[in-house]
């Protein structure tokens, strides 16, 4: 089953404007999305205690 909150699932948000846009991975991007990623799960445990942790896809 999917995630609703794509950043869950490991993906990377490269939409503007309708248009898909390429983007370097380099390692503060990386430290960026892995960092977003820690704080959404940490406020999804607090409204769903008994939810299942991640790893996170984006610590290298």
């Amino acid at each position: 089953m999917e995630s609703a909150i794509p950043i869950l699932e490991g993906a990377v948000p490269v939409f503007e404007e309708g248009q898909a846009l390429l983007i370097q991975l380099d390692g503060e991007l990386m430290s960026r999305l892995s960092n977003v990623f820690e704080e959404l799960q940490y406020m999804l445990s607090l409204i769903k205690p008994g939810m299942t942790l991640r790893s996170n896809p984006y610590e290298g």
